[in-house]
């Protein structure tokens, strides 16, 4: 998918991507040290071609899990699987938000034990797909669906959620 058509302007902008690679700089200093002018600035655009259509707020928190981890500068790998990592930790506060607020009991009937169960058997399993990070199509589309329709997930509009998809 082509990165123009994914930007929005809740993406990464390039003076957050310079702050971005200042703190990496700081925390891995000899890094940035051993490499020549121009192999940073291939970085600094392979950075922004991998990463430019997430918003600032999540690469950041995934370097900075990295910083706190790695003493060796990380490599794009890892980079990826500390992103994927925090989104999958930002979509389970808004699959939380959703329990909360009664997604999972709409349009179940029974006694109070049975709502109870299947409530329970609806959030869970949408939290064991979110687990093996397999959540299904349909359930991506309810997610974002219930972000926009409802005020209080304002916070999470325009944000990069599942591949492919911002909110």
């Amino acid at each position: 998918m082509n990165l123009q058509a994914l930007l929005t302007p809740f993406n990464l902008s390039k003076p957050q991507l310079l702050e971005l690679i200042k703190k990496m700089n700081y925390a891995y200093p000899y890094y940035f040290k051993k490499i020549q002018k121009s192999e940073k600035a291939e970085y600094i655009k392979l950075f922004y071609d991998y990463y430019g259509k997430y918003d600032y707020e999540l690469i950041s928190n995934a370097i900075d899990k990295l910083i706190l981890k790695n003493k060796f500068m990380p490599t794009f790998a890892e980079i990826n699987y500390e992103i994927e990592d925090c989104l999958t930790g930002r979509i389970f506060k808004i699959v939380n938000i959703m329990k909360d607020n009664g997604y999972f009991r709409q349009g179940v009937y029974g006694t109070r034990e049975e709502v109870d169960k299947k409530e329970f058997e609806a959030y869970d399993a949408v939290l064991e797909s979110l687990e093996k990070k397999n959540v299904h199509k349909y359930m991506q589309q309810e997610i974002i669906a219930y972000i926009k329709n409802n005020i209080e997930m304002e916070e999470f509009r325009h944000l990069y959620l599942f591949e492919g998809i911002l909110c």
